[in-house]
């Protein structure tokens, strides 16, 4: 019950959305004009003072923004919670899912990629003095 009375709390604060998982929060907003983005650096004024009243602790050394735009010249603006500016980031990953602030998903690829030729590496390494039947159990491609 307490947990979902600490969601409520926190997420009826402040205007912006919020997406909270365990320990990871984030606060989003489109922004489509400076009032927005004075809204959203409301929102974080409004969590940097809350964290105050129940004794919690952010690091805004460990926090930062990211800009989603294709626009060849997006709006820029910097943000600050609790008097530190954050950094702006290119891409980001959130629950696993890497998210570039132009949508490609050049990072997620290579990731994968290098991810895969490790295992493909560590496989013919060790396999390579393992006997046939070793082999023929794991059905691994011949090389």
């Amino acid at each position: 019950m307490w947990p979902l009375l600490f969601l409520m709390f926190i997420i009826s604060r402040k205007t912006s959305d919020t997406r909270l998982f365990a320990d990871d929060a984030i606060v989003y907003r489109q922004i489509h004009s400076v009032e927005d983005q004075v809204i959203l650096q409301n929102d974080l004024t409004k969590l940097a003072e809350w964290e105050q009243l129940w004794g919690m602790e952010f690091h805004p050394q460990k926090c930062s923004y990211l800009k989603i735009s294709r626009s060849r010249k997006p709006k820029t603006y910097k943000y600050i919670l609790k008097g530190v500016t954050l950094a702006e980031e290119t891409s980001t990953k959130y629950l696993g899912v890497d998210i570039q602030s132009n949508l490609a998903w050049d990072n997620r690829i290579d990731r994968v990629t290098k991810k895969s030729n490790n295992m493909l590496g560590f496989l013919r390494r060790n396999l390579r003095s393992a006997s046939s039947e070793t082999k023929k159990q794991t059905r691994i491609l011949r090389w």
